[in-house]
């Protein structure tokens, strides 16, 4: 940041009235953005690190598995609306894939992983 500071400074102590002035003036310009980019880059590395350990304290170590579906990488312990587990065989897959089924009018009576009737581990788990 005190490159930053310092460039800053030259920047405006330079002359910048006519184009030789102006065109003097870019390099320190140029070189004046890629400091900011890289400082902006490394907060917000250091504010995603932070934001990552919260979670983490909050939900536990995250990983990722893949869809037993689709097979994409979804961050499982993460929150409860990012997949659906099935009771039956603990399988789970993404809520992507359980609104393709919903949209393709196949629905969730039966699990998709194991086959086993959902309708039935539903009333088991009312009573």
């Amino acid at each position: 940041t005190e490159e930053i500071a310092e460039l800053k400074k030259l920047i405006d102590a330079m002359p910048g009235g006519t184009i030789h002035d102006v065109k003097s003036r870019v390099p320190h310009q140029t070189k004046l953005g890629q400091l900011e980019f890289q400082f902006h880059i490394f907060a917000e590395k250091k504010r995603l690190a932070r934001a990552l350990s919260k979670l983490e304290e909050m939900y536990g170590d995250l990983h990722s598995e893949p869809c037993l579906m689709c097979l994409e990488d979804i961050h499982v312990h993460t929150a409860l609306h990012v997949t659906k587990l099935f009771v039956c065989c603990g399988g789970f897959i993404c809520m992507s894939c359980v609104r393709n089924l919903d949209r393709s009018g196949l629905g969730l009576d039966k699990c998709p992983l194991c086959r086993e009737s959902l309708a039935g581990i539903a009333a088991s788990e009312r009573t």
